[in-house]
């Protein structure tokens, strides 16, 4: 992936996990990480290709939801052709997916059952 973070461990099956569960997509296993990465941008590109010609509402709607930016949208519908598009959408999704499950990472690692003491600070309970 050409995003600002490298990719952890887990990332991909967890980005492969999600891409199916929330977009219907297939993959087969490449050989290597960045293959993988780039299996699954194909397949993601593919499908959003589908939504293109067929239920463009539903893409932009799955766009809002994944809180992707009117501008990052906008630079690429302004792609030339409709596979080249997809691409570029399909690129920012699995940037913004991949974005998201670090996310989660990082807050699940927070909530082990027990607020930390940084949210606690100043409060009587913490007293």
């Amino acid at each position: 992936m050409n995003g600002a973070r490298e990719p952890r461990p887990g990332d991909l099956l967890e980005t492969r996990r999600v891409l199916v569960a929330d977009w219907g997509i297939e993959t087969v296993p490449g050989t290597g990480e960045e293959a993988n990465w780039k299996l699954l941008l194909e397949a993601l590109a593919h499908r959003v290709a589908w939504l293109l010609r067929h239920n463009p509402g539903k893409l932009v709607n799955a766009m809002y939801v994944l809180d992707i930016s009117e501008a990052r949208y906008e630079h690429a519908m302004g792609e030339s052709t409709t596979e080249a598009k997809a691409l570029a959408l399909a690129q920012v999704i699995l940037e913004r997916e991949s974005e998201k499950i670090v996310q989660r990472r990082k807050y699940a690692s927070r909530q082990d059952g027990h607020p930390t003491g940084q949210y606690l600070e100043g409060t009587k309970e913490a007293e």
